[in-house]
């Protein structure tokens, strides 16, 4: 746990970050097993991507929060191995109803060739878009 390694825009957020499972094993010894940190651990995840927030906000105790650490990163190497990322952006995608990433480039083609069709043939009411500066 080393509170130098915070990012500047989390400093004052989180009470720590754990980068590996050797550091998530320390955070009972870090706070004290029995302490109950008020702001959230940071943890990156195996793909060095991710960022897990692990809030205790004053309940859950410091070895609760080693075990759920450990338990996470364990989780996340596990997707990581099978696959290559530790999160399945397409299942979320999915989920949540979104195109597919395969469809998402024909679609905004398809999008733009139609706002420049309807540009062509009404170009007084539908003028050129020019960027505020």
């Amino acid at each position: 746990m080393n509170a130098g390694a915070i990012p500047l825009s989390m400093q004052g957020k989180v009470s720590g970050i754990v980068r590996n499972e050797h550091d998530a094993g320390e955070i009972g010894a870090a706070f004290g097993r029995a302490a109950k940190p008020r702001k959230p651990i940071m943890l990156v995840g195996p793909d060095e991507r991710t960022i897990i927030l692990i809030v205790g906000d004053g309940v859950a105790e410091a070895a609760e929060l080693e075990d759920l650490a450990l338990a996470t990163l364990n989780r996340q190497q596990e997707r990581v191995r099978k696959q290559g990322r530790s999160l399945d952006f397409d299942a979320l995608r999915e989920r949540h109803g979104l195109m597919r990433r395969e469809e998402v480039d024909p679609a905004i083609r398809q999008a733009l060739i139609e706002r420049i069709r309807r540009h062509q043939r009404s170009p007084i009411t539908d003028p050129v878009r020019i960027p505020g500066r």
